[in-house]
């Protein structure tokens, strides 16, 4: 049998205690308090996940086809957020007008793909080798079974494409 009671002032020692709810302790309770033997269920836990799409350095980047490049399926049935889209070539394109764009796209069953940025990444002469470009996320909400497509489109006539690529996700998915 449980008992309310309410301490006002002064100290308490209690021998045995058992709390059903615990309210009012926002920022009070921090991580070093918490044992690391503690067994945190994994409903309670954020995961985070890079997903990557990748072109060899020396590679010349080129077209994706169909949809794009499957880089993510959403398993987890609370979803999960799209944190940040980063884009990287080690050898920017050079000399002329090439240039290729990113973007990425999320497609569930049954719905076109359909994109979650602001803007496509632009990557072009203007860039210098393995500078860093950060998309602007206009949909960042992500359902269970939907997956996330890495597209790339080239364009221009002269000068050298880049070569390389690498397009980073970074994903935190609800606990399962």
């Amino acid at each position: 049998m449980g008992y309310d009671f309410s301490i006002n002032s002064g100290q308490t020692f209690i021998k045995d205690l058992t709390v059903t709810t615990l309210r009012g302790l926002t920022g009070i309770i921090t991580n070093a308090m918490v044992s690391a033997s503690a067994a945190i269920a994994a409903s309670k836990l954020v995961n985070r996940v890079l997903a990557e799409y990748r072109v060899t350095d020396g590679a010349t980047v080129a077209v994706t086809t169909g949809d794009g490049v499957p880089v993510y399926t959403c398993t987890q049935a609370g979803g999960a957020t799209l944190k940040s889209v980063n884009v990287v070539c080690p050898d920017a394109p050079s000399g002329g007008d090439l240039k290729f764009t990113v973007d990425v796209k999320k497609a569930d069953a049954g719905a076109a793909a359909a994109t979650m940025l602001t803007a496509v990444v632009d990557y072009s002469s203007t860039q210098t080798d393995y500078e860093q470009e950060v998309a602007a996320i206009t949909t960042s909400t992500i359902d269970f079974g939907d997956t996330l497509l890495v597209v790339v489109a080239v364009a221009g006539s002269t000068g050298t494409q880049g070569q390389g690529l690498i397009v980073q996700l970074e994903i935190e998915e609800a606990g399962a």
